[in-house]
């Protein structure tokens, strides 16, 4: 299926350079004939291609985050952990007003575990639309656990966590000398 939509799609891959590229999204649609409120019997495969480009513009810099700690992105027990619209639709709002304030994002916690003034004891969640990875001062590289059932278990994830597995010393090294002098 895919390689039959590269190949129908491959005019909009765009020059190489500046951040572009082809954007395709698999998507599975169920599609059976019923009414109501269950799980369906026929399920469509689409793939949506577009080309595109550095999906945080102007930020070559870093990003200036949000943190969100009125509005949830995700709740424990929910769907979280699951690529569906619901979860993009739930941060819509807040990312608009982040934007309207200047911010490229927000980042989100999990709000049954965070108390005005206590931030250190808050769970720290995802961006809108994407993982986060933090540097600590040390170099090390951390990311929130799926142990909790709120973070997408995505090829993005897996993709950074398997690089830093495979290179942590040179990884390390880099991150300790761009983030040196910085607070």
């Amino acid at each position: 299926g895919i390689q039959t939509v590269l190949q129908a799609n491959g005019h909009l891959i765009p020059p190489k350079g500046d951040g572009m590229k082809l954007y395709v999204r698999p998507m599975m649609l169920g599609s059976g004939q019923q009414l109501g409120l269950y799980p369906s019997p026929e399920f469509s495969l689409l793939f949506f291609v577009s080309p595109t480009g550095n999906y945080f513009k102007g930020s070559a810099g870093g990003l200036n985050l949000h943190l969100e700690t009125k509005r949830s992105r995700a709740a424990r027990g929910g769907v979280g952990n699951v690529k569906c619209a619901g979860n993009y639709a739930v941060a819509l709002r807040p990312l608009l007003d982040a934007k309207a304030q200047g911010f490229h994002d927000n980042l989100f916690l999990e709000l049954d575990t965070y108390q005005p003034g206590q931030l250190a004891k808050a769970v720290l969640q995802e961006m809108s639309a994407a993982n986060v990875f933090l540097v600590l001062k040390n170099g090390e590289i951390v990311t929130p656990s799926l142990d909790r059932g709120t973070i997408l278990p995505g090829i993005t994830r897996n993709s950074v966590l398997q690089i830093v597995k495979q290179f942590p010393n040179e990884i390390q090294a880099s991150m300790v000398a761009s983030t040196a002098g910085s607070t």
